[in-house]
């Protein structure tokens, strides 16, 4: 059986260190994520003076912290046949993540290539192609894995997908929900904002949510956090709003509190990959006995670990953060 099996785009990062004259330039609000078309990607890859390629996508991401903390996973995107969709699949292997899927060979697309672009503050602007990943739907789903999964996570980056919704509610109604958890995590401000119907209906029918403060605010607008955390609580929901350096809202079966970031988290290189990061700490604790108070401070734990460096993915193992809980 597998702990986990995310459902959302499979990236190539490609991480760099920019000033906001850069954002500017290409018309990209701060801390937000736009889609972009083929002609701006070359143009970024062309004037971006240093480049690092990484392997990204929220869902990706998440699977490959759950595999550092010592569970068993799966990733379903669409990946086409060309070198990114290589180095990703190498990567997934390498890691010990399983794909069902193989490449898509028959296409002209190329497989999705995020800009994450970190100006001095840390914070990260991302610019977007899409490519293949626009095309998933649930003829992309394996659904035996999926059924034998304990958590199915949906990443809300995933809506940019025309069919992507309907793959969703296909795997919503088809899962035993004895069985298998369902996550919702909106990703990102623009995905609340350009399908507030979808987000709100996930949010709605989804077991678990994770948000950060401003995608609660996009998805609840003109209320407070606390209003927020007060709402989902007594509907009853699991999940967390992250707060950045200032921890994370927990939630669960009604019960509501605040946990802290880890002191050791001043100073942060890069904040791409921290919520995906919290994430699969904090999914780690509920499929594993922990009571909320320790899946949240595991959650704070992994989210700290990756604003120590650039990139949105873990360093080798992480079990050392479940010490203590």
């Amino acid at each position: 059986m597998y702990d986990f099996t995310g459902i959302g785009n499979a990236c190539l990062d490609l991480v760099a260190s920019v000033d906001e004259s850069v954002l500017d330039k290409f018309s990209l609000q701060k801390s937000r994520q736009f889609v972009i078309d083929e002609d701006t990607k070359e143009t970024l890859i062309k004037q971006l003076p240093s480049i690092a390629y990484n392997i990204g996508g929220a869902a990706s991401n998440v699977c490959h912290v759950m595999t550092a903390l010592g569970c068993k996973t799966a990733f379903m995107g669409r990946l086409a046949n060309d070198n990114a969709g290589q180095i990703i699949l190498e990567t997934m292997e390498k890691i010990g993540i399983d794909y069902p899927m193989g490449a898509i060979k028959d296409t002209d697309l190329e497989t999705a290539q995020i800009f994450c672009l970190t100006t001095p503050d840390a914070e990260r602007t991302f610019g977007s192609y899409y490519g293949i990943s626009a095309e998933i739907s649930f003829d992309d789903m394996d659904m035996p894995t999926i059924n034998d999964s304990k958590i199915v996570y949906l990443d809300g980056y995933s809506l940019y997908s025309p069919h992507a919704y309907d793959a969703f509610d296909k795997i919503l109604n088809s899962i035993d929900k004895d069985k298998t958890i369902s996550v919702f995590h909106p990703g990102d401000v623009s995905v609340a904002l350009n399908f507030p119907e979808h987000t709100q209906n996930l949010i709605d029918r989804c077991d678990v949510v994770i948000f950060n403060a401003n995608e609660a605010r996009a998805c609840f607008p003109n209320t407070s956090l606390e209003d927020i955390t007060k709402h989902l609580k007594d509907k009853n929901k699991t999940g967390a709003i992250t707060l950045g350096s200032d921890g994370a809202y927990v939630f669960k079966d009604g019960e509501l509190m605040k946990v802290d970031t880890p002191q050791n988290a001043a100073n942060p290189i890069d904040t791409c990959g921290a919520g995906d990061h919290f994430s699969g700490g904090f999914l780690y604790g509920l499929i594993n006995g922990f009571d909320l108070k320790n899946a949240g401070i595991l959650g704070c734990r992994c989210g700290a670990d990756a604003i120590k460096r650039y990139g949105a993915r873990p360093v080798g193992s992480l079990k050392h953060y479940l010490e203590g809980l």
